[in-house]
């Protein structure tokens, strides 16, 4: 191994970097995460955000089998968010926002989702918008917020489409709440999914549709929304547009809780309860 980094850096001094990051890829899908790992950790303490932000992504998808190095990634963010790479400032600001791997700081979330946002990036308007809506590190300023997430809707973030149909929701004006939140769903944010099996569910501007919720439902609990799953369980638990199904209904509950859902917790606490009356009752028929 120790021969293998010092050719890369050998190579490095004489080749593009554009040529090693396809090397790097190279290795990486042909199953040496390793070597390319090597490649695209020199070109980061080299000062290539691009490479921070690939070491980043690549560092998530070990996230997936292996403990989390947060304060690794972390570093990863930094750089790249130095290197003026406007994703790398969000995901920091979102590290810094939940306290993962750096202590928990809402000023310093707010400063970096405004940088992304100043940048262009179209995801840190809208979680910048989160936190006026919520009042996090900064005043609460429904206006500023409603300004910031029109803002990134329109720039193409799903994240702030749903944001803003959200307010939307809470303002009663369901007819443009919906069209926000099919704009969301259809470009991929789960949440938005979500939200609008509600309004189907519902009948909110729309006839109501249980099929069509329960569709949105596990369209959004598959993407991994914790809130779409306990909505789908509460439809299989009611038999809302989907056959009665009490062992299904416990699963999502139990899927939604694991997934932060406070909702999903209490319902599948709900369940358990339910189901261990149902077994003493029984023994004592």
């Amino acid at each position: 191994m120790a021969v293998m980094a010092l050719s890369i850096w050998v190579l490095a001094e004489v080749i593009p970097t554009s040529f090693i990051e396809n090397r790097a890829h190279t290795f990486y899908n042909s199953g040496h995460p390793a070597i390319a790992e090597n490649v695209f950790s020199w070109e980061c303490s080299s000062q290539h955000a691009d490479a921070c932000l690939w070491l980043r992504l690549e560092h998530e998808t070990l996230l997936q089998t292996q403990a989390p190095d947060l304060q690794r990634a972390a570093a990863v963010n930094v750089k790249a968010c130095d290197g003026d790479k406007s994703e790398g400032c969000l995901n920091l600001g979102k590290m810094f926002k939940y306290g993962l791997g750096v202590p928990l700081d809402y000023s310093r979330a707010l400063a970096l989702f405004s940088k992304a946002c100043d940048e262009g990036f179209a995801d840190g308007c809208a979680d910048l918008g989160v936190m006026y809506l919520d009042g996090m590190g900064v005043t609460q300023n429904r206006f500023q917020a409603t300004a910031l997430l029109s803002k990134a809707c329109e720039a193409g973030s799903a994240k702030g489409c749903n944001g803003l149909g959200c307010i939307y929701a809470e303002g009663e004006d369901y007819s443009r709440a919906k069209v926000l939140f099919f704009n969301s769903c259809n470009a991929g944010d789960a949440s938005g999914c979500a939200h609008l099996g509600r309004i189907y569910e519902d009948g909110l501007s729309v006839p109501q549709n249980y099929y069509w919720a329960v569709r949105l439902y596990s369209k959004a609990c598959d993407s991994e929304d914790a809130e779409g799953c306990n909505l789908l369980g509460v439809a299989y638990d009611e038999g809302h547009g989907a056959k009665q199904d009490f062992s299904r209904a416990r699963e999502l509950f139990d899927k939604a809780c694991h997934g932060g859902s406070e909702d999903g917790c209490s319902n599948y606490k709900d369940k358990l309860d339910q189901e261990h009356a149902d077994d003493h009752d029984a023994s004592i028929g």
